[in-house]
């Protein structure tokens, strides 16, 4: 896959993802002793079971009602039935893992994982116990055999106590009740075999994720080299290698689309401890710095038809950023002041980062005195996380883990360059925090 030069330079500066020898599982008792079992690959699916390459979809508030977007049907108009067990595309995809036996290679993570068979008062002070210890991470990682190609799918998901644990086998039983109040996202990739190794090996160094779901196959089972994604995700689940403080991988979906992942590790990177360099948030630094570098690399492939005068350089357009409030002052915007014209190789300009305060998804946009079939909600309603880059002239969205207000907190994201997916998120949002200087430039 060919990367532009600024993404390139970008990759350069973050550490790169290590080959070290990785580590066994977490425990025996999480692996399958079977070596010679063959499996479908598992795939993302749509609402009427249909293979697709990638979805995205966003819960709206109060309820199970649903924006939808997937590599074959553009639009986001409002469904119903998001938190269905057995219908929709959360559901259709998900329950690959509940199927019977055999089942999908499988490692489920959530920072906020579901309740075990104790009282939830517990559960709660053994998160509040180690409050350092996992990112602020939610997923899903499903492989296929080495029978199947070797490929499955990854779901990134904001939904806290979810999904239930397959080993429990009580089945899928849809997005529970609490998890509907606020807004989610999901979004799920199809990956081929080469695009699970790359994934795996990105994540086993990326965070360190609360895994509560694990079953791969058996040591012996298993390639020994950090080639294998399933010797990646067995060290990924046990957070058994050393962390990149930020790390970066590009990644090809199962239909060869690029997908940018993204991560910091927080206050757990390599070196860990007070004379560590302070950690580098996610949205602020790690995302707005990929969206500098393909900014530049728009710029550069516009001006090589029409050159813009020597030494120009302009900001970037704002990375607008939705994500969940919890503090009782939000995040304030990070603006970005013109700059100069470069005078040498200096570091790419970072995008102003604005908090999104209010969207409204599907049908028309709301306006004074009616918004007829659009469905709209604040900030203080979303806990999805999620990003895009407000101008037309860059095709630029993430959707990651960490909150924007807790700069040091350890998580990923996955950003990518898909024109539908973009102008979905763009066209959603109604109303940003300011700064003077984008205000001038709109």
């Amino acid at each position: 896959m060919r990367l532009s030069a600024a993404l390139f330079a970008l990759l350069l500066l973050l550490p790169p993802i290590a080959s070290s020898p990785l580590a066994p599982p977490p425990t025996s008792a999480s692996t399958s002793t079977s070596t010679s079992i063959s499996l479908p690959r598992p795939s993302c699916l749509s609402g009427n079971g249909s293979r697709v390459d990638w979805w995205f979809a966003l819960k709206h508030p109060r309820g199970d009602n649903y924006s939808y977007l997937d590599s074959r049907e553009g639009g986001e108009a409002a469904r119903q039935g998001l938190a269905s067990a057995t219908e929709g595309p959360l559901a259709r995809t998900l329950l690959q893992l509940y199927a019977p036996p055999p089942l999908p290679w499988r490692v489920l993570w959530n920072d906020q994982p579901p309740f075990p068979s104790r009282e939830e008062g517990e559960e709660e002070r053994d998160e509040d116990a180690h409050p350092l210890s996992f990112a602020h991470s939610k997923g899903v990682l499903a492989m296929a055999a080495a029978g199947g190609g070797g490929g499955g799918f990854f779901l990134s998901h904001s939904a806290p106590r979810f999904p239930s644990d397959p080993a429990t086998g009580g089945g899928y039983s849809g997005l529970p009740l609490p998890q509907q109040r606020f807004s989610q996202h999901f979004l799920c990739v199809s990956l081929a075999g080469s695009g699970m190794e790359a994934l795996t090996r990105h994540l086993s160094r990326a965070f360190r994720p609360r895994a509560f779901s694990l079953l791969l196959p058996a040591e012996e089972g298993r390639a020994r080299s950090s080639s294998s994604p399933f010797e990646a995700a067995a060290a990924f689940a046990a957070g058994a290698l050393p962390l990149a403080p930020t790390s970066s991988s590009e990644v090809a979906t199962a239909a060869g689309e690029d997908l940018l992942l993204l991560a910091t590790a927080g206050g757990a990177g390599e070196g860990g401890g007070s004379s560590s360099p302070a950690p580098s948030p996610l949205w602020d630094t790690v995302v707005a710095s990929a969206a500098a570098a393909a900014a530049a690399d728009s710029t550069s492939a516009s001006s090589s038809s029409s050159p813009s005068p020597s030494g120009d350089r302009r900001l970037p357009p704002p990375l607008a950023v939705q994500s969940w409030i919890r503090t009782e002052g939000a995040a304030p915007p990070k603006c970005r002041v013109p700059l100069p014209p470069a005078t040498g190789d200096e570091p790419l300009p970072l995008p102003s980062v604005l908090g999104v305060r209010r969207v409204s998804f599907g049908g028309e946009k709301r306006r004074a005195g009616g918004g007829r079939g659009r469905s709209g909600w604040t900030s203080e309603d979303a806990h999805a996380k999620w990003a895009v880059v407000l101008g037309r002239e860059l095709i630029f969205s993430c959707v990651g883990d960490t909150n924007r207000d807790a700069p040091g907190g350890a998580g990923g994201a996955a950003c990518v360059r898909w024109p539908g997916l973009r102008r979905a998120l763009a066209s959603a949002v109604e109303e940003v925090d300011a700064c003077e200087s984008d205000l001038a430039r709109e």
